[in-house]
């Protein structure tokens, strides 16, 4: 394995949301919202929101990777910190697209647009856009309710782990890590978080190669880049960018099993 792999999951997840972002910002400089139609040709107003959706992948990523992380170890459902981190992080936004729309557009400083409005305008978008592009790929993803665990889905196929995973994140399973009574599953496509105990996660990967290297984690042999730190606060770098607290008493079984040796 290459020392420069860990950072291909997290250009992948750059380049999606880049990719997304220029897709949305086309189109809404077609669409001309909020009075943008009338500034000008159609490519002035693409590359006015194409730039802005850039600067929002920014802002709003940063907002993402900061805060989020923290929430889910807390009791606050991600969908709320979702729309708080939305709300703060549209403030930076308004300002910065402001002052590109009057770059773009100069006559705009004759227009009473308060920043109030303009704020409140980028609001709508990124609750629409970001949300939407967060759902999709599961980082505000909420846990199913215990009390929709019927009989029949709490069968051992039905409660299975491939059964509650979503079709959209494939089936290539990096690690699981467990919160409080759920497993979080990431994949090369996002994450989730299913309801169900850790132990079973991990004995319905029958035919992938991994380790409980953590209490609170499994991970796939094939997801490991490399290795930071000594034995006794050793972490372990993921194809997607995170890194993994390793057990001292999982780091001789990763040695023996010749773990460190490939990471390295």
């Amino acid at each position: 394995m290459t020392a420069a792999a860990p950072g291909k999951g997290r250009a992948a997840t750059i380049a999606r949301a880049v990719v997304a972002a220029t897709i949305a910002g086309a189109i809404l400089g077609l669409a001309g919202p909020f009075g943008s139609y009338l500034n000008g040709s159609a490519e002035y107003r693409i590359a006015y929101w194409v730039v802005s959706m850039w600067f929002g992948v920014v802002v709003y990523g940063a907002a993402v990777v900061s805060i989020l992380p923290l929430a889910r170890r807390s009791e606050i459902p991600p969908r709320i910190v979702g729309v708080f981190l939305v709300i703060i992080a549209s403030i930076p936004q308004a300002i910065v697209t402001r002052m590109l729309a009057l770059w773009f557009w100069p006559e705009l400083a004759h227009i009473p647009i308060g920043l109030l409005v303009w704020y409140l305008q980028v609001l709508l978008v990124a609750e629409l856009l970001v949300l939407g592009y967060a759902r999709w790929t599961g980082l505000l993803q909420l846990p199913s309710s215990p009390a929709a665990l019927t009989a029949d889905a709490a069968s051992d196929d039905d409660a299975s782990i491939w059964a509650q995973l979503s079709p959209r994140l494939g089936r290539e399973i990096l690690c699981l890590a467990m919160e409080d009574h759920y497993v979080r599953v990431h994949t090369p496509l996002g994450a989730e978080l299913l309801l169900m105990p850790m132990a079973r996660a991990i004995a319905g990967l029958t035919g992938i190669e991994g380790m409980r290297v953590h209490r609170s984690w499994w991970v796939a042999r094939a997801a490991v880049t490399g290795i930071d730190g000594p034995a006794r606060s050793m972490r372990l770098r993921l194809v997607n960018g995170l890194t993994v607290p390793v057990a001292r008493r999982a780091v001789a079984d990763l040695r023996a099993g010749g773990w460190l040796t490939d990471a390295q």
